[in-house]
């Protein structure tokens, strides 16, 4: 998707000075990411600062959420997501959590004309943060039947074919094909 290579952030709590940094898809924190004073690469998909350069994990490990379980729907927003990613830590060395397995939930929305979008941190344990995050990339892609077509009267002997995603349609994808 849009969002691989991507590092997101920060997305600040307001209960606390916390600030996360995410990179859903490729789990990497490059040299300054995540901590401006941080050097080299990081295998973290959710991170928060810690003191000196060190990056706090607050998620290595990937795990997929079937959207329709009662975990995908915890926000208590009647959207319900679309996609559902779950980090797993086995704790932090300081900091609120320190010692604790960290669990991070990111909830994606559905919104075809969101664009990327950012996500919003949910109140909650701080040691199991919980983000909502409205975008395209929340959004199946598009298929045949997610597009009507449009034909053209002939003019010099031809015709043109265009395919329009219905405006029903929630999907990922060109709004208008050219065939």
């Amino acid at each position: 998707t849009g969002l691989a290579g991507r590092v997101v952030g920060p997305v600040q709590a307001r209960t606390s000075s916390a600030a996360f940094y995410l990179s859903v898809c490729d789990g990497v924190m490059h040299s300054g990411d995540c901590n401006a004073a941080a050097s080299g690469d990081a295998a973290l998909h959710v991170c928060v600062p810690g003191t000196g350069s060190e990056r706090l994990d607050y998620g290595s490990q990937l795990e997929f959420v079937a959207p329709d379980t009662p975990d995908a729907s915890a926000s208590g927003d009647a959207a319900p997501a679309a996609v559902v990613l779950r980090y797993h830590s086995s704790g932090t060395s300081e900091g609120a959590c320190a010692g604790r397995d960290v669990v991070t939930t990111v909830m994606f929305r559905c919104d075809p004309e969101a664009g990327a979008g950012f996500p919003l941190l949910l109140p909650g344990d701080e040691c199991a943060p919980t983000f909502v995050w409205t975008s395209e990339y929340g959004c199946r892609v598009c298929g045949e039947d997610d597009f009507e077509e449009v034909v053209s009267k002939c003019s010099n002997g031809k015709q043109n074919v265009e395919r329009f995603r219905r405006s029903s349609a929630q999907c990922q994808g060109a709004a208008r094909v050219f065939v």
